[in-house]
């Protein structure tokens, strides 16, 4: 079945009120208090936070953290008219615009299943190949956008179940399809997400035995082929240093398809018997 429109809204939070508020322009942010950073100290902030994985790791053992709960469970919700051919393992490539023009690139594993209604969206919350990783590295000592060869992709398709998971502080994840249809105003007018056919976001909490406490992404897709997505991104985070300190990240993203989804289990097939097979 097609996901209907539920009219909620979506982005960052609202200004304060007045006449200069209202003239602000919208952004889709995830802003929390003030920042007391002078511009060269943000820079260095942004800096120092692309060297860490996102997101900020856990050892299980290490005394006085705290790791992920075992029965963290990822929530999707869908609104609007999302396409039905996006489900698989995707490896999502973030070519990062950083202020001082440089080009910082990262990546994220995004796997999007079939679910009882509508579709679901996972994060693969493990370590990406090693030479995958130097590679990205390499690009960004280089300030250059780094776009994987068919032999990575089929590497991350091939290592996918078996990379190194990370452990880290979540508290939860939640996931939101969103159709072109739902934008919210904010949606409609941030230069992220305007004129983007579809949206997939991200919100990442953590349990604070890290600097970093939450974390939204959105990634809004403007074109769409076979095995790939291509768009625009803003991720927004909120880290402690003592203070709260917000980060905001944008550019380009590209979205590789390496493998199709997992089939379902004779379980999920069952419970689709007695639920009338109501699939996304």
């Amino acid at each position: 079945m097609e996901p209907e429109a539920t009219g909620r809204s979506h982005g960052g939070q609202a200004s304060a009120g007045g006449a200069a508020a209202r003239r602000a322009p919208h952004r889709i942010d995830a802003r929390e208090g003030p920042c007391y950073l002078h511009p060269p100290m943000r820079y260095a902030l942004v800096t120092a936070l692309l060297l860490l994985p996102l997101p900020a790791h856990v050892s299980a053992d290490e005394p006085g953290k705290t790791a992920a709960p075992a029965t963290l469970t990822e929530k999707t919700e869908v609104e609007g008219t999302v396409p039905r051919d996006i489900l698989g393992r995707w490896l999502v490539v973030t070519q990062i615009k950083l202020p001082s023009g440089a080009i910082t690139p990262s990546a994220r594993m995004l796997e999007l299943r079939r679910g009882r209604e509508h579709p679901e969206v996972f994060l693969r919350r493990a370590e990406l190949p090693d030479a995958l990783s130097k590679k990205m590295r390499e690009a960004a000592t280089a300030s250059q956008a780094w776009t994987p060869a068919d032999g990575d992709l089929h590497e991350v398709a091939e290592q996918w179940d078996t990379l190194p998971s990370v452990v880290a502080d979540y508290s939860s994840i939640e996931s939101k399809l969103i159709g072109a249809d739902a934008y919210s105003r904010e949606f409609q007018v941030d230069e992220t997400t305007k004129g983007s056919s579809f949206a997939i976001t991200v919100r990442e909490a953590f349990s604070g035995a890290q600097p970093l406490r939450s974390t939204y992404s959105v990634f809004a897709v403007r074109r769409q082929r076979d095995s790939r997505l291509d768009g625009t991104f803003v991720i927004s985070s909120i880290a402690f240093a003592p203070f709260p300190i917000p980060v905001t990240l944008k550019g380009d993203f590209q979205a590789y398809r390496v493998a199709a989804p997992p089939a379902p289990s004779w379980w999920q097939r069952l419970l689709d018997v007695f639920s009338g097979g109501r699939r996304g």
